[in-house]
């Protein structure tokens, strides 16, 4: 029986030093990171980063593969005014480790908890263009919506985990992923292709 265990970084920015500490391969560069992409899932290769094997699950289980996926913001300002702000779903390849390169199921849950923070990450960006079109721009009060969305994606990722046994539940699983789809889709108009990102 597979085990998986994920390790979720919810960060106001990418922290590079989290790759460097790890193995001193990741040069800042955006080689190091995979932005969530429409037909562009996860492969084995991005899992590039050394086996912990300190790791332990929930249910006392070594795990198979560790994913460290962040949902990232920032603020950009002309002046003293805010200007726009970024929300971007990532995938950390160098601190991604798998101990199991053949198992399409394990490589298909970890896809969907990136899919879930996606998720998340277009409910942000719904509720930060809620707020701008109520001409507010006081940074603190999108923090907060944001921070909250965010505990929001934390308790939806360990709820996963629970029902379906961290994947091992092969018909909670295929719930699961019928489920995200649905919702993705019904967020679509607030997906960004990464290309736009850094527009």
């Amino acid at each position: 029986m597979y085990c998986y265990i994920r390790i979720r970084f919810l960060l106001i920015v990418l922290s590079y030093l989290f790759a460097t500490a790890n193995n001193g391969n990741c040069q800042e560069t955006i080689d190091c990171y995979k932005y969530w992409a429409l037909d562009h899932e996860l492969v084995w290769s991005d899992f590039r980063g050394f086996v912990d094997s300190t790791h332990i699950t929930q249910y006392g289980e070594s795990p198979s593969a560790v994913s460290v996926i962040s949902i990232s913001y920032t603020f950009d300002y002309l002046g003293t005014a805010l200007s726009d702000i970024k929300v971007h779903c990532v995938f950390n390849k160098e601190l991604s480790w798998t101990k199991d390169t053949c198992s399409k199921s394990l490589l298909q849950h970890e896809q969907l908890h990136f899919d879930i923070d996606e998720l998340y990450t277009r409910k942000i960006r719904k509720a930060i263009q809620e707020i701008t079109t109520k001409g507010i721009a006081d940074e603190s009060v999108y923090k907060d919506v944001i921070n909250s969305i965010k505990d929001e994606a934390n308790l939806k990722n360990q709820t996963y985990d629970d029902e379906t046994h961290t994947g091992t539940i092969e018909k909670e699983q295929e719930r699961w992923r019928k489920m995200i789809k649905c919702e993705l889709s019904k967020l679509s108009e607030y997906y960004i292709a990464p290309d736009l990102l850094n527009d």
